[in-house]
């Protein structure tokens, strides 16, 4: 037990998770005996599956329930369905149960599909809160498809109407519906089925089952709608500086450092909404010139200069007068106007702009976002690596979500006022992180005018 715990843990900490191991302050162990499911012994039908009419139990005082309700199944009677009888033991011999133990485990069942290929068996549980849940489902939809239920986790019963057993569960339709096994969903014909089976067949088979009290949820904190109005786009260029190192020692693995990547300049764009303005470009001139500390300085003299910029006041013309006037609901919280409420004009703060009327209470808790994103291509493999060190040798405490001890998927470092209140935030984020495909596929599907940013700064393209 010891030599496995120290195992996992060396192999944790080498695949660079960021922590350090130190001591064990206490070890707790719990054991649980493991029951598998299995069928056996009879038990009588709860009351509810009883009323539908729809299961078989079948009556007989050995362990073989599993192989008597499949036997059932291909071989159905109208009369004490639920007797072994003798002519019933003998077309159980054409089935193959070779290798099989009774009484029979969920696992088991696989084996009993190799051997008979002709036929595919689902397994359905049953409690007083979920009612009819699937256990098992067959990974192959064969010619005869038997449906069995197991009771208490020993005992087999037939299912020789799944539609009727969940009618009641399912829908308030009283006539015959189709259930799609997997996921207990129900559907008015075999059309609509094979449509909802191409995209739920390869999924785990589970029932939905949704609350019976408040089943509506809505947004309450609409203030994280809120576009973020200042968003800054930095690009690094480097160059690589020769190192020397000792010689390594042939006998043993290692890596050599041959060469340092050092910065020799940067360009960062901040936008604000939609107004136009100049990227910052710094490339270096000197070589005592520390490239990272003229990013970091820049970096934020730059949007503490938009942060701070004094709220503009509101641009407000006839026709927004008519649209405000007009207005029956709030355009924040989607919620209507009614009698007590006050209706004000809501605006942005940054470029004047009106967005529509909306209750007071929803206007004054709809404030910009408290942190400023800024983005990199590879971040936290290359970028972050030129400049993360000299982001703490000015004031602000820096927090970072780390994905191993040289990568960082995300780090903030906080901005304070005069008086060391908190101001906002500046978030370093990956934009390789959010991207769905490489970066040269997401371009090409790029209508041409949508490279807005590109032409601003790029005219002869067309």
């Amino acid at each position: 037990m010891a030599e496995h715990v120290l195992e996992d843990l060396a192999r944790f900490q080498m695949n660079g998770s960021g922590w350090t191991f130190h001591s064990i302050v206490a070890l707790d162990i719990h054991t649980v005996g493991y029951e598998p499911l299995n069928g056996n012994s009879w038990v009588p039908l709860p009351k509810f599956p009883a009323s539908k009419k729809a299961i078989i139990n079948m009556k007989y005082n050995d362990n073989h329930y599993f192989k008597w309700c499949i036997v059932r199944a291909l071989n159905p009677v109208e009369k004490n369905p639920d007797r072994i009888t003798k002519h019933l033991r003998k077309q159980a011999e054409s089935l193959t149960f070779k290798g099989i133990e009774f009484p029979m485990s969920l696992q088991a069942i696989d084996k009993f599909e190799r051997l008979n290929s002709e036929i595919s068996v689902n397994v359905f549980g049953f409690d007083n809160i979920s009612k009819v849940y699937p256990l098992r489902i067959s990974k192959f939809k064969r010619q005869k498809e038997i449906d069995l239920m197991l009771l208490e986790n020993k005992h087999y019963c037939l299912v020789n109407n799944l539609s009727r057993l969940m009618s009641v569960q399912t829908s308030k339709h009283h006539g015959e519906i189709v259930i799609f096994r997997r996921c207990l969903n129900h559907f008015p014909n075999e059309k609509d089925l094979q449509k909802h089976e191409e995209n739920c067949q390869n999924h785990d088979a589970i029932k939905i089952v949704l609350p019976e009290e408040c089943p509506i949820l809505e947004l309450k904190n609409h203030k994280h709608s809120m576009r973020v109005p200042i968003v800054v786009y930095v690009d690094f260029e480097s160059f690589t500086k020769p190192i020397d190192s000792c010689q390594p020692d042939p006998d043993r693995s290692f890596t050599k450092a041959y060469q340092k990547h050092e910065p020799s300049g940067f360009c960062f764009h901040v936008k604000c909404l939609d107004k136009n303005s100049e990227p910052i470009l710094s490339t270096k001139t000197r070589e005592e010139v520390n490239v990272a500390d003229v990013f970091v300085d820049m970096l934020e003299k730059e949007i503490d200069r938009v942060w701070s910029s004094e709220v503009k006041e509101m641009i407000f013309s006839e026709d927004d007068w008519a649209k405000f006037e007009k207005t029956r609901e709030c355009w924040i919280c989607q919620k209507p106007f009614e009698g007590g409420d006050d209706k004000v004009r809501d605006h942005c703060h940054y470029s004047g702009k009106f967005r529509g009327a909306a209750h007071n209470k929803c206007n004054l808790l709809f404030r910009k976002p408290k942190h400023v994103p800024v983005i990199f291509h590879n971040l936290s493999g290359y970028d972050s690596h030129l400049f993360i060190k000299n982001l703490g040798k000015t004031q602000g405490q820096i927090d970072c979500i780390p994905n191993n001890e040289k990568k960082y998927i995300s780090f903030s470092k906080s901005v304070n006022d005069e008086n060391k209140k908190f101001k906002y935030k500046i978030r370093f984020i990956d934009s390789f992180k959010f991207m769905s495909s490489s970066l040269d596929k997401l371009v090409n599907n790029l209508e041409p005018d949508q490279f807005k940013n590109l032409k601003e700064q790029f005219n002869n393209i067309e």
